[in-house]
């Protein structure tokens, strides 16, 4: 999916992970993606969210 949209000329992609969910946010990473910006109480437990972005 990522080749796709690289191929397809998306300049990046962008998604939200719970600060708790380190198996996710490990996976991410290993896809090249990047943590750019936390969001307060995110969720509704008011868990944060890490926001991760890959740029191609």
């Amino acid at each position: 999916a990522l080749r796709t949209l690289a191929g397809e000329g998306a300049a990046s992609v962008k998604l939200e992970v719970r600060r708790s969910n380190d198996a996710a946010r490990s996976l991410y990473e290993d896809f090249g993606f990047e943590h750019r910006n936390t969001v307060p109480r995110y969720y509704d437990n008011g868990e944060d969210a890490l926001v991760m972005v890959r740029d191609f």
